[in-house]
């Protein structure tokens, strides 16, 4: 569908810009770029990765794009087997671990022909906004290797203990059920479960659920007894594998080095054979003292109290309903006369609440047989196979004091929602990778501090550059982190040579100084909001942040900083049998011949085309392709130093792009433009989209295409 496509155009725009950012900054000589053959496994999220699974040696690329290190928990699709992992020095990793691919994950749809059994697990350390190269080598031994230890554990009575940071987690050794967990000497009850609520079912003049609220008939009800199906440990990874139904199966996890407790679930095929929509929630419980106060966050910013309200009444007059509410990023709740905090983060925004002292619950999968209230389409979805669709996600859980919970809260979600980018290649030894490649690269000089994040960094113009800067806390966390704070923009923007610093507003189209907000009269606050609290001189280089305060500047940066790009290009008159030699080829067409850039004057326009000796010049122009053949003259692009660089459906074309000519009128620029299509590779004009010709007809159908520059 649409909504799919655009997805995926995107996200293969994405690709090739970071391919090309790697291109340079992986070349060790600054004046060329590098050929590179990563591929990004599109299917990581199912634990699918032909090359980890078939390749004896992988060099793994992370790229974190978090303004401060990281260090996080990597997870690569391999065969049983021995590995070595070597870091970017190569210096080899001690802590790693080998975990088998849970059965449920493995029968997933989408994974046929896969030939991954395990995953090999490691610590990553990771440069601030930067990446780093990671080397693993398959071992042709063929004795077990020693750090799979299967069904390990503690065991005191029926009970399974798992060991995480600061915690230890309790689990019953028949049911696989979460029982309690240990912290600071004390136990608490936890146990966690899936349930479904039965929809409303279609009647005049009622509300069903569908793709726009939820609308339950009745409470929660419960599924079977759940089963331990199996538990591994291997170094400090603890996992547990736990069958609730046949379509719900879950994997829970703990580190050894980590405070939270990992949720790997995976739902679906939802049955529909008695016509009755399901919508499966998971749910938390715990011993807290709660008073139905619970707290969820506002686009994963400002944390909102919330209370149970018994009196409120959504569809159907429904008490659930309206006690729901969309968590984009954690939920939690608090005992305070324990001050203790129990918070669940999530990897995709769902809908949650606390209907109970105690408890979290979050919907996770949902399947429906009719529309719903305002719906143009149910809930349905066929999947891979036809049977219903199966999703597989994760939550993550932690107990821990009030005053530190926020710390752990802010910096594990937002290693959530901006987790390392990875791609793979193969490699021969380290040494001859390390003598052609970069392994390791930070942009930033100082990292930032802990509740600070860089949230734009953007090319505004050929000397500008726009940044923001948030304060990711808020006055109501407490605590050093919840202060005000100061940074450098310079050292910690160390690449760009800055001049000027000019703060904007938020939007970045007006000047701070120059912004006039309204005034609103509060009926319960007398408190103002300065929006200039920080302001500083154009050329004060060092800021400071309140909380949840985001500061927005334009930089000017010294235009010798860097080198400016530079090529040679000339246009030289032609006609179809008189091509000179030395054309630039651009392209090639469906039979694979080369294709050199042709421009010509057309209804006052200057337009690019493809060009050869056979076809001629063919350009489009007015939905139609227009061929000079014959006698009749061109001009053909000769040039040297020049690259096609990414672009994307109609955004900004690139510095330094060649032009072609112009509409006749100012900043009408045109521009030239290729894609990959029908077999071959197409030469066009870009006048805003990027058109070209194919059978007599100007087509406009490729999204991802890309445009010449001066290199």
């Amino acid at each position: 569908d649409d909504y799919t496509s655009r997805l995926q155009s995107g996200y293969a725009a994405a690709k090739q810009v970071i391919r090309k950012a790697y291109s340079y900054l992986k070349s060790k000589d600054s004046e060329k770029k590098v050929v590179l053959n990563d591929v990004y496994c599109d299917f990581l999220n199912i634990t699918d990765c032909t090359l980890t699974e078939t390749a004896d040696r992988v060099a793994i690329t992370a790229y974190n794009p978090i303004a401060r290190p990281v260090t996080q928990y990597l997870r690569v699709p391999v065969t049983d087997g021995v590995y070595r992992v070597f870091d970017s020095t190569g210096a080899e990793v001690s802590a790693k671990s080998l975990l088998p691919v849970s059965e449920a994950v493995r029968l997933l749809p989408e994974r046929k022909g896969s030939l991954g059994t395990h995953e090999l697990v490691f610590n990553a350390k990771l440069p601030a906004l930067g990446f780093t190269t990671y080397f693993v080598e398959k071992h042709k031994a063929i004795e077990k290797d020693p750090l799979m230890d299967v069904l390990s554990g503690e065991r005191t009575a029926a009970t399974i203990e798992m060991k995480g940071k600061s915690f230890t987690l309790q689990v019953d050794e028949t049911t696989g059920a979460l029982e309690s967990i240990t912290i600071n000497g004390k136990k608490h009850r936890l146990n966690q479960s899936f349930k479904w609520y039965k929809s409303v079912q279609s009647q005049p003049g009622l509300e069903d659920s569908g793709s726009y609220q939820f609308c339950p008939d009745g409470k929660a009800r419960n599924y079977g007894q759940q089963k331990l199906v199996s538990r591994h440990t291997s170094g400090a990874v603890h996992e547990l594998n736990q069958q609730f139904t046949d379509f719900i199966h879950q994997t829970v996890r703990t580190y050894e080095d980590e405070d939270y407790i990992e949720f790997d679930w995976t739902v679906g095929a939802i049955p529909m054979n008695d016509k009755i929509g399901k919508e499966i929630i998971t749910r938390f419980e715990s011993d807290f003292q709660t008073d139905g106060v619970y707290y969820t966050d506002s686009n994963g910013r400002q944390t909102i109290r919330r209370k149970y309200n018994p009196n409120a009444r959504g569809c159907r007059d429904n008490v659930i309903t309206a006690n729901w509410f969309p968590i984009y990023s954690h939920v939690s709740i608090r005992d305070e006369n324990q001050g203790l905090q129990m918070t669940v983060l999530n990897d995709r925004t769902q809908g949650g609440s606390s209907l109970m002292n105690g408890e979290l619950e979050l919907m996770v999968h949902r399947r429906l047989e009719n529309k719903g209230q305002g719906g143009d389409f149910k809930i349905d979805e066929p999947g891979v196979d036809g049977k219903g669709l199966e999703v597989r996600g994760r939550h993550y859980l932690y107990f821990n004091t009030i005053a530190d919970s926020p710390k752990l809260m802010r910096s594990l979600s937002q290693s959530l929602f901006m987790a390392p980018i990875v791609s793979f290649d193969k490699y021969s030894t380290i040494a001859d990778y390390s003598q052609k490649y970069v392994t390791s690269l930070s942009a930033v000089g100082d990292a930032l501090p802990e509740n600070v994040h860089l949230l734009t960094l953007e090319k505004w113009s050929e000397r500008e550059v726009l940044v923001r800067f948030e304060h990711m806390y808020e006055s109501a966390d407490k605590g050093e982190l919840a202060k005000p704070v100061d940074i450098n923009l310079q050292k910690v923007l160390k690449t760009l040579n800055i001049e000027k610093v000019v703060e904007m507003n938020l939007a970045a189209n007006e000047l701070l100084s120059e912004t006039k907000r309204m005034e609103w009269r509060s009926k319960h606050s007398t408190q103002s909001f300065d929006i200039s609290a920080g302001a500083n001189d154009d050329n004060d280089m060092t800021v400071r942040l309140t909380p949840q305060q985001i500061r927005t500047f334009i930089l000017t940066i010294n235009p010798n900083y860097h080198k400016e790009a530079k090529c040679t290009h000339s246009w030289v008159k032609a006609s179809q049998s008189t091509i000179p030699a030395n054309a630039y080829i651009a392209g090639s067409d469906t039979d694979k011949t080369p294709l050199t850039i042709c421009r010509h004057k057309h209804n006052d326009d200057v337009i690019a085309g493809r060009a050869d000796k056979v076809i001629g010049c063919v350009l489009t122009f007015g939905g139609r392709e227009v061929t000079i053949k014959g006698t009749e003259e061109f001009e053909v692009l000769v040039a040297d130093n020049v690259e096609w660089v990414p672009r994307h459906g109609e955004d900004p074309v690139p510095a330094g792009a060649v032009v072609v000519g112009n509409k006749g009128h100012p900043n009408t620029d045109t521009y030239v433009g290729r894609c990959g299509t029908h077999g071959a590779e197409l030469v066009g004009k870009i006048d805003y989209k990027f058109y070209y010709g194919y059978h007599g007809a100007e087509i406009a159908d490729c999204i991802n295409h890309e445009v010449l520059v001066c290199n």
